[in-house]
């Protein structure tokens, strides 16, 4: 096995690397993207993901226009190894689209994409989005804060939390000329909860804005969302779950960046999101990842798994944080103690107050607009100003969260970009 490479390795987009055996191949493709590319020729197995994750690449691109059937077989068990070997870079197959065994297999072994040495226009663009997606979140300030909320299993009720957190955010940091704006991205399950509980209601869903990403704007969110002063805009998963399948990770992300764009926060609720890729690149892509966990036996033993994977995926310790949900000391371990075996410090603990949630929902409220002085809705607002107040630019938390039917609140849409 041996490499070639022609650039300096200080500059994130230079590590890109082509597994080939065809110097042809390469020359091509270093036509089109440089000599940022670095020419790898493929070994077997461990050998390969060794030598492949100690280039350190954002990129991989795999050949699979390589001659007989075997050979593109064999390309894509190098493909598959490399994704089981837990490779965070996005692969592109590199083959002719036209050829069915290339494209079917190439997708069956876990790359991203696939690109034509004959486009070069297509090519440019499809390395420059994944190589937009790949930077990061300290490379993209100025865009907006991503936050991600991902549950140990399902049933530790994030979808409740992230509603109480949407509209605290409204309440706390969206008022007046320098507010900041937010979108509540309700993909938990079951399916629109989050609209339910922030009391919002439209047939636009999230399928629907990623095949209109590249036209999406304030003016279509505005109408397709509802404008409302008093809470923040959401969007939701479609009824038809079967939508879901007529699009990729990379479509769903690319909205993801658009939205970011339009926003200072975007907050995603990803429950009920069936697509493991498309969960791991928005963790990747996040600024902070929160892992919410109740204290019962069966989330604390799903909550190994879940850190262990998000480890997989490289995404710095600092940026993945601790919520507690349903917390009573009694019910066994303590926060103390839950950090302490998990290697993980907490948001925050949310105390268990069943009756007094779901009496709040029954009214079509929020525990904190029905209840503000109950410890569920105080330690919700203390949980806001931690998680939101690191944003830059917000303002200084507002002491006292006002009554939804006297709060004056003020419009979402942030003023535009510099």
């Amino acid at each position: 096995m041996s490499v070639s490479t022609s650039s300096s390795r200080t500059d994130a987009s230079a590590r890109l690397v082509f597994l080939t055996r065809q110097p042809a191949a390469f020359e091509r493709l270093q036509g089109w993207l440089g000599d940022r590319v670095s020419l790898l020729e493929p070994g077997e197995g461990v050998l390969l993901a060794q030598s492949v994750q100690a280039l350190d690449p954002v990129l991989v691109f795999i050949d699979f226009d390589v001659p007989g059937s075997e050979a593109i077989a064999e390309a894509a068990r190098q493909a598959a190894s490399l994704a089981q070997a837990g490779l965070a870079a996005p692969m592109i197959a590199v083959g002719n689209p036209q050829h069915s065994q290339q494209t079917l297999l190439a997708f069956r072994s876990g790359v991203k994409d696939f690109v034509d040495l004959d486009n070069g226009q297509e090519l440019q663009r499809v390395v420059n989005e994944l190589l937009k997606l790949a930077a990061p979140a300290s490379e993209r300030d100025s865009q907006g804060k991503l936050f991600v909320m991902v549950g140990a299993r399902v049933g530790v009720g994030v979808s409740c939390l992230a509603a109480h957190l949407s509209s605290l955010h409204q309440q706390l940091f969206s008022r007046g000329d320098g507010g900041q704006s937010l979108l509540h991205l309700d993909l938990g399950w079951p399916i629109g909860d989050g609209q339910l509980y922030l009391n919002a209601s439209s047939d636009f869903h999230f399928v629907e804005a990623v095949r209109n990403a590249h036209r999406i704007d304030e003016t279509l969110l505005d109408t397709a969302l509802g404008k409302r002063e008093e809470t923040a805009p959401v969007l939701s998963l479609p009824k038809d779950l079967s939508e879901m399948r007529k699009i990729s990770h990379l479509e769903s992300m690319r909205l993801i960046e658009r939205l970011r764009e339009l926003f200072d926060c975007v907050l995603v609720d990803v429950g009920g999101f069936a697509n493991p890729e498309f969960i791991a690149a928005l963790m990747r892509s996040a600024n902070e990842v929160w892992v919410v966990t109740d204290q019962s036996v069966s989330a604390l033993v799903s909550l190994v798994d879940l850190l262990a994977d998000i480890r997989k995926q490289e995404i710095a310790p600092e940026r993945v944080r601790l919520i507690v949900n349903r917390y009573e000391e009694s019910y066994g371990l303590s926060v103390r103690q839950i950090e302490q075996r998990h290697g993980l410090k907490a948001l925050q603990a949310v105390p268990d107050r069943p009756n007094t949630v779901m009496e709040a929902l029954n009214q079509g409220r929020l525990v904190h607009e029905a209840f503000p002085k109950d410890p569920y809705a105080k330690a919700l607002k203390k949980l806001a100003r931690q998680a939101f107040a690191r944003v830059e630019g917000a303002q200084q938390a507002i002491e006292g969260v006002q009554d939804k039917g006297t709060a004056k609140r003020w419009q979402w849409w942030k003023r535009p970009r510099s």
